[in-house]
């Protein structure tokens, strides 16, 4: 199996929650699309977007990921800060943010089965 994307966590400066919200984020990214993707397939390919619009759908994502799961995160302050501090939110794909959330949700409490890619492999 092919490794195409990597994430490493700080295991030592995060509690278990922090580390939780932390991947949730950085999925957020994968699954929304930020940072390509191996098959349209599996979820779309976004990386023309700006950084403030990754950040505030990456961030969207962990809060309703962890919202759901009574994890309490920095997000509900990052996002209202961001919305007080300018005049409008970014241009976000809802759709991307609550596939990338119900994807990320049903990885938290299934084992999911692997994928076959184009070549009817798993990977």
């Amino acid at each position: 199996m092919t490794v195409k994307y990597e994430l490493l966590v700080n295991s030592n400066d995060q509690s278990p929650e922090a580390q939780y919200a932390t991947i949730a984020h950085e999925l957020a990214h994968l699954y929304c699309g930020h940072l390509g993707s191996p098959d349209i397939k599996l979820w779309p390919d976004r990386q023309n977007l700006d950084h403030v619009t990754e950040e505030f759908e990456a961030e969207s994502v962990s809060f309703l990921v962890c919202q759901r799961h009574g994890i309490q995160t920095t997000s509900p302050e990052y996002l209202s800060n961001f919305v007080r501090n300018h005049t409008e939110i970014p241009q976000m794909s809802m759709e991307s943010v609550m596939r990338a959330a119900g994807l990320i949700e049903t990885m938290s409490s299934e084992r999911m089965k692997l994928r076959k890619n184009r070549a009817g492999t798993q990977g």
